[in-house]
């Protein structure tokens, strides 16, 4: 069994919650695995509870199955259901973008986030850029002002979404190209293509999931 990375001391169950969702798209958790909270709990360096929430929610989402003995069972996901999840969040996170490229539209915290992933890509730190494009997308969400739809997409959120066998180098060149392109149509008021650009990063995002589900 590959092990999960921990993640910030400080991290809530919404990040423990994006990890192992994340872990399952990818295989790290394999359909079948049993695992315990407390091993969970251990790899990804928080407590018992964050754990027990986010799979609770995980196990909604028919992905994973609680057993006795605080046990859980990964049922994993195929294609269809990857395609599903990918297209629903890209008509979701189309219509946000739209809102976001209106006239009077406050982006100061969006050109917050973006400058924050700037740097962090100029600096070669990639292992802090999946808190930065996650932060960058918050903010998206935020301007928007639905807060339903910001609050749901934030339950079903992955933070990476690089194709097997690319490199973390070359998985932060690509996102944060598509990034940079989006906040400059977002400046300009450009909705089309804005929303443009917001289908393609999630229909790649969906392509290089599914270089883990070979047909």
């Amino acid at each position: 069994m590959e092990e999960l990375k921990p993640v910030e001391t400080q991290s809530t169950a919404k990040k423990v919650l994006t990890a192992l969702r994340e872990a399952i798209f990818t295989g790290k958790l394999q359909p079948g695995q049993r695992i315990t909270q407390t091993n969970l709990a251990k790899q990804l360096n928080v407590s018992i509870t964050p754990v027990r929430e986010a799979l609770m929610t995980l196990e909604t989402e028919q992905l994973v199955k609680l057993v006795a003995h605080k046990e859980t069972i990964i049922l994993g996901v195929n294609r269809k259901y990857l395609e599903d999840y990918y297209n629903t969040r890209s008509v979701l996170e189309e219509y946000l973008i739209k809102l976001v490229c209106s006239e009077g539209v406050d982006i100061t915290k969006i050109e917050k986030a973006y400058k924050k992933m700037e740097l962090i890509v100029k600096q070669k730190n990639y292992d802090e850029y999946n808190t930065a494009n996650s932060e960058f997308h918050n903010a998206i969400h935020e301007a928007a002002g639905n807060n339903f739809i910001a609050n749901f997409l934030s339950r079903i959120s992955i933070s990476k979404s690089a194709a097997k066998n690319t490199s973390l180098e070359k998985y932060v060149e690509i996102s944060f190209n598509e990034h940079k392109r989006l906040i400059k149509y977002i400046r300009e008021h450009n909705s089309e293509k804005a929303v443009n650009e917001v289908h393609n990063h999630m229909m790649r995002s969906l392509e290089d999931i599914l270089t883990y589900y070979p047909q």
